[in-house]
C-alpha cells in the first residue's frame, strides 16, 4: 500500500514516524536541497561501516539496488501503521 502519488516526500504523510529504524521501514530522503520538493524513498537495510544509511530502492542506478546515503538526508523514518498500533 502506498500513497497514491508519485513524488516520494508523499511518503512523509504515510504510515507514522519512528526515531528507531529497523529493516523494512521506509526511509524518506530530500534529494536538491532539503527544502526543495525532490525527495527519495526506499526500505531502510540497515547501516554500513561508516554510518551512512543502507536503503534497498528500484530507481537507484536505474536498476533494484541497496545504495548507502549519509545520515543527514534523512527527512523521516516511516513504520506501516494499520490505525490499530
Amino acid at each position: 500500500q502506498g500513497t497514491d502519488k508519485v513524488n516520494a516526500r508523499s511518503f512523509l504523510e504515510w504510515g507514522r514516524a519512528v526515531t528507531d529504524p529497523q529493516e523494512g521501514d521506509v526511509v524518506v530522503l530530500w534529494r536538491g536541497s532539503k527544502s526543495s520538493w525532490q525527495g527519495h524513498v526506499g526500505f531502510y537495510k540497515g547501516t554500513d561501516k561508516d554510518g551512512n544509511i543502507l536503503i534497498l530502492g528500484g530507481n537507484q542506478g536505474n536498476e533494484v539496488s541497496v545504495e548507502s546515503f549519509p545520515r543527514n538526508r534523512v527527512l523521516s523514518y516511516r513504520r506501516f501503521s494499520d490505525g490499530s498500533i
